[in-house]
């Protein structure tokens, strides 16, 4: 099973963890850091990597950030291409509730990434549109 750690600009990572808790459960292979408007990078820096080494000693694990090009990503992205260390930017809540469910079934990470990011990218959808059909 890997874990999955959302990392976001406050409070967006902490929020969707308090909701996928409300929907999915309490026992979830999920942690949140938010990142707040004022830290200073260096701190949120120290402060994620220490979280993701914890994680790490259990296994794999996916990080989903809120969007590429902002601080939550550009204190991620130094871990990119390490093992057992997965990144996809831009998460949703079908995303997150898909990644649990993958993670609960013990599949590996590795096998079960790339299908992930399509997965969010799917549930990006016109509401007008779908009503329509």
């Amino acid at each position: 099973m890997f874990q999955i750690f959302l990392v976001s600009h406050a409070p967006f990572a902490s929020a969707t963890l308090e909701t996928a808790r409300q929907i999915l459960g309490d026992s979830l292979p999920l942690s949140a850091l938010d990142i707040g408007a004022k830290e200073i990078p260096d701190a949120a820096q120290a402060r994620f990597n220490e979280r993701l080494d914890a994680l790490l000693v259990d296994g794999e694990v996916l990080i989903l950030a809120d969007f590429l090009g902002g601080t939550p990503s550009n204190i991620i992205l130094p871990r990119m291409g390490e093992a057992d260390v997965e990144i996809i930017t831009g998460y949703n809540m079908p995303l997150v509730f898909k990644a649990v469910s993958l993670a609960r079934g013990k599949v590996a990470l590795g096998e079960v990434v790339g299908g992930l990011a399509s997965y969010g990218v799917k549930h990006l959808q016109r509401a007008a549109d779908l009503l329509a059909e």
